[in-house]
C-alpha cells in the first residue's frame, strides 16, 4: 500500500521504507505463514504524508477542501485496486475451485466497496467462517482499513475547521496537535480494550486502528520543531529498521496486533521517518533505503501489495500445497513485480500524471468501474447458482447416495455418481439445528435449546457441547422416528465444548464459554433429563502434537452429573482432518490420496476405552469405523462427501450414521426407560 504524493520535499528514504514494508508482507506470507507488521509500517507512513498534508492546509488556509482530498484518494487508489479485482473477475471462475466461489464473490464485492475489512472482522468471530479458506483479496482489508481511517480523519479534520470559523476562532498549531492528540488516544485505548478482548475482531476494526494513521500525522507536525544530531539520526535510523525486520520473527502480529503491541512499528517507522529528518548523515540508514532499486521497488509497492497475494493463492490452489518452496517464492515475487511495473507504468501513472482531474470524472469513472464490477459478479453468482441447481437435480435424481453403508473397516467404495452434498454447497449443509439457529453464538451466554419429537413424550435425551455435539443432530433426529417415546433437547455453543475448561484463548469467548456451561450445568441438574449426550474424547488435527485425549473439564462434567443421578452417554468424537476436505476433493478428485489421512493419525486407538483413564465411569459409544476403516479416513463415501470444512462432518453423511447410531443408542436408551421406571441408579 501507499499514499498520495503531496507537494512535501520528495524523501526517497519514505519510498524505500515502503519496499522494505512490501517485501516484508510478502515474504511473511510466501515463506513463513505469518504477519509481519509491514502493514502497520504503511499505515504509519500514509499518515505522515496526508494527515500532515492535511493538518498543514488546515492551519494555512483554515479549512480542508475535502472534495479535492478524497478526489486525490480515489485516483490514487482505486485504478490499480480495480484492476487488480477485473483480473480476478476475468480469471477466477477458470482457476478457483468450485466451492471458493461463493465467498470470493463475496469478498470481491466487500472489497470493491472498501469494507473487506468489516467483513472479516465479523467472520473472525463467526466460528464455522474461520474454518472455511482465505479468499484471492482477502488483502483488500488494509485498503479498506486505510481508506476509512484517512476519510474519516479528513472528515474530523474539515468539521475542526467548520468549527473553528464559525465560532470565530482561528486553527493554530498548537490546537490541531490537540485535536490529533485526543483522536490518537481515543483510538489507542479503544484499541487496547477492544484487543485485549476480542483480538479476532479488533484486528481488522477500522477504529482501533485508525490511531495508527493519526500517529503519523503527529510525527509530521512535530518533527520540524526538534532538531536532532547527526549522531541521534544515524543511531534511530538504523534502529528503526532492524527493529521493522525483527517485528514479525519476535512478535506473532496476527494473534496479539493491534493494541498496545503495535507501538512496536509506529516507533521503528518514526525512528527512521525523524533520521531523515535533514541533511544527509554518513552510513545513514537512509542511503540504503533511498538508494535506487529500493526507491523504485517502494514506487511500485502498492501494486506490488495488490498482487502478490492473489498470485500466492493461485500458486497453493493450482499446486494444492500448503508451503511454498524457496524457487517458487522466488517465481512468486518475480511474477508480482512484473505485474507491479505494468500495473504502475499503464494503471496508475496515467491517472496520477494530470494534477487536476475534474471530480465529477472521478466519480462517474469510480461509479461506472464499481458498476461493471457488479454486473459481472452478478453475472458469476447467477452462473454458480445454475450450477448448484444442478447438484441438487442430480442429488435428488440417484438413489445411490449409500452413505456410511459403503464403509467396513476394511475398505470403503467412494462411489460413481455426483458426489452430495455438492461442492458448491458442502460449507453450508449443516442440518436443521443451524437454520432455526439453535446453537448458541461464540460470545452469547444465555441457554439456548430445540426440542425435536413428541411435545408429550415422556423421555428425553438432552445433547450438549460445542459443534462437535451439534454435528450429529441429524442422524439423531433420524433415530427418534424409531422411538416415539423419546423427545431430543439440543443445547450447543460454538467452540464450547461440555467442560469446565474453554479451548478458545479469547478472553470474550472463554469467559462465555464458562457461564454458559455453568448456567447449563444447573440447567440440567435442576431439570434432569433421561440421560445427557456429550463427548467422551477430543480429537485434534493431525499436525497438532497433542493426541486424542479425553479433557479433565469433560470429567469433571460428567461426574457432577453422575453425582446427582444422572445418565450420561459419551459418544466418540469424530476426526478433524486439518484441511479444508470438500477443497481437496474439488481440486485433486474424491480418490486421491491427498484428501484421506491415515486412521492412526487422527484417532488414538480404535478402543475409546483405552483412551480413558477411568471409562467405567460413562456409557461409551465409539463410531469411529462409520467415518475410517482400519487404515484410513476418507473423503467421499458412499457417493456423499464425508465433510464439510476442515472438521465437521457434512448433514447429508452424518444422517448416513443414523442406523449405527441407532444400533447403539436404542438398546442403551431401552435400559435407561426401564431402569427409571424403577427408580433405579444411572446406567454405567
Amino acid at each position: 500500500m501507499t499514499a498520495i504524493r503531496t507537494d512535501t520535499r520528495r524523501r526517497n528514504d519514505i519510498q524505500g521504507l515502503r519496499a522494505v514494508g512490501a517485501l516484508l508482507v510478502a515474504i511473511y506470507h510466501i515463506w513463513i505463514g505469518r504477519v509481519s507488521g509491514g502493514v502497520d509500517v504503511f499505515f504509519i507512513v500514509s499518515g505522515f504524508l496526508l494527515i500532515g498534508s492535511l493538518s498543514r492546509e488546515l492551519e494555512s488556509s483554515q479549512h480542508v477542501d475535502l472534495l479535492s482530498f478524497l478526489n486525490r484518494l480515489a485516483r490514487r487508489l482505486l485504478p490499480a485496486a480495480f484492476f487488480v479485482i477485473i483480473a480476478i473477475l476475468a480469471t477466477g471462475w477458470l482457476w478457483l475451485p468450485k466451492i471458493q466461489w461463493d465467498r470470493t464473490i463475496e469478498h470481491l464485492a466487500a472489497s470493491t466497496l472498501y469494507i473487506e475489512n468489516w467483513l472479516l472482522a465479523f467472520n473472525s468471530v463467526d466460528y464455522l467462517a474461520r474454518e472455511t479458506t482465505g479468499s484471492p483479496v482477502q488483502h483488500y482489508w488494509a485498503m479498506s482499513a486505510q481508506v476509512q481511517s484517512l476519510a474519516l480523519v479528513a472528515i474530523l479534520l474539515t468539521t475542526l475547521g467548520w468549527v473553528m470559523r464559525l465560532t470565530g476562532k482561528t486553527v493554530t498549531q498548537h490546537r490541531l496537535l490537540s485535536f490529533l492528540s485526543f483522536l490518537f488516544f481515543t483510538s489507542f485505548i479503544y484499541s487496547v480494550v477492544t484487543t485485549a478482548n476480542n483480538q479476532a475482531f479488533a484486528y481488522f476494526d477500522t477504529f482501533a486502528r485508525v490511531w495508527e494513521f493519526i500517529a503519523g500525522g503527529l510525527v509530521a507536525l512535530l518533527l520540524p520543531k526538534f532538531t536532532l544530531g547527526n549522531y541521534s539520526r544515524l543511531v534511530l535510523g538504523w534502529l528503526g529498521l532492524i527493529a521493522i525486520i525483527l517485528c514479525g520473527i519476535i512478535i506473532d502480529v496476527s494473534t496479539l496486533f493491534p493494541g498496545y503491541v503495535a507501538l512496536w512499528p509506529m516507533s521503528a517507522a518514526t525512528m527512521i521517518l525523524a533520521a531523515g529528518y535533514g541533511p544527509s548523515v554518513s552510513f545513514g540508514v537512509e542511503h540504503i533505503l533511498g538508494s535506487k532499486p529500493l526507491v523504485w521497488l517502494g514506487n511500485i509497492s502498492y501494486s506490488f501489495y495488490l498482487w502478490h497475494w492473489p498470485i500466492l493463492v493461485g500458486y497453493l490452489t493450482l499446486s494444492y500445497k500448503n508451503s511454498v518452496s524457496l524457487e517458487a517464492g522466488f517465481s512468486i515475487l518475480l511474477v508480482s513485480i512484473g505485474l507491479a511495473y505494468l500495473s504502475e507504468r499503464y494503471i496508475e501513472r496515467p491517472f496520477q500524471a494530470t494534477q487536476k482531474i475534474n471530480q465529477f470524472r472521478t466519480v462517474f469513472g469510480s461509479i461506472l468501474s464499481v458498476g461493471l464490477i457488479s454486473l459481472v459478479l452478478l453475472t458469476w453468482n447467477t452462473y454458480k447458482n445454475h450450477l448448484i441447481d444442478q447438484e441438487f437435480a442430480l442429488a435428488y435424481a440417484s438413489n445411490t447416495y449409500t452413505g456410511s453403508a459403503a464403509l467396513n473397516t476394511v475398505e470403503y467404495d467412494s462411489g460413481d455418481s455426483p458426489i452430495y452434498p455438492g461442492l458448491l454447497t458442502a460449507s453450508q449443509d449443516r442440518g436443521l439445528l443451524y437454520r432455526r439457529g439453535c446453537i448458541q453464538t461464540m460470545s452469547g451466554t444465555e441457554i439456548k435449546s430445540c426440542t425435536f419429537g413428541p411435545e408429550n413424550a415422556k423421555f428425553e435425551m438432552a445433547l450438549v457441547g460445542g459443534s462437535h455435539s451439534a454435528q450429529w443432530v441429524p442422524a439423531f433426529l433420524i433415530l427418534l422416528k424409531k422411538i416415539p417415546d423419546w423427545k431430543l433437547t439440543v443445547y450447543t455453543k460454538s467452540v464450547c465444548p461440555f467442560s469446565t475448561e474453554p479451548l478458545t484463548n479469547i478472553k470474550e469467548y472463554r469467559d462465555s464459554c464458562r457461564e454458559w456451561n455453568a448456567s447449563l450445568l444447573r440447567r440440567l441438574i435442576e431439570s434432569p433429563p433421561d440421560v445427557v449426550i456429550t463427548l467422551a474424547t477430543r480429537t485434534t488435527y493431525p499436525q497438532s502434537t497433542e493426541r486424542e485425549h479425553v479433557p479433565q473439564g469433560y470429567r469433571n462434567q460428567w461426574l457432577a452429573l453422575l453425582q446427582k443421578g444422572i445418565n450420561v452417554i459419551a459418544l466418540r468424537d469424530t476426526p478433524r482432518f486439518g484441511f479444508d476436505v470438500p477443497l481437496c476433493v474439488d481440486v485433486n478428485g474424491r480418490n486421491s490420496i491427498d484428501c484421506m489421512i491415515e486412521r492412526e493419525k487422527l484417532l488414538q486407538n480404535s478402543n475409546p476405552a483405552m483412551v480413558l483413564e477411568e471409562a467405567e465411569e460413562l456409557n461409551i459409544v465409539d463410531l469411529s469405523n462409520s467415518f475410517c476403516t482400519k487404515k484410513t479416513c476418507p473423503p467421499v463415501v458412499g457417493n456423499l462427501l464425508v465433510y464439510r470444512d476442515k472438521g465437521h462432518l457434512s448433514a447429508a453423511y452424518m444422517k448416513s450414521v443414523a442406523s449405527r447410531l441407532g444400533e447403539e443408542f436404542i438398546p442403551r436408551l431401552m435400559q435407561i426407560r426401564d431402569l427409571n421406571r424403577l427408580g433405579s441408579t444411572p446406567l454405567n
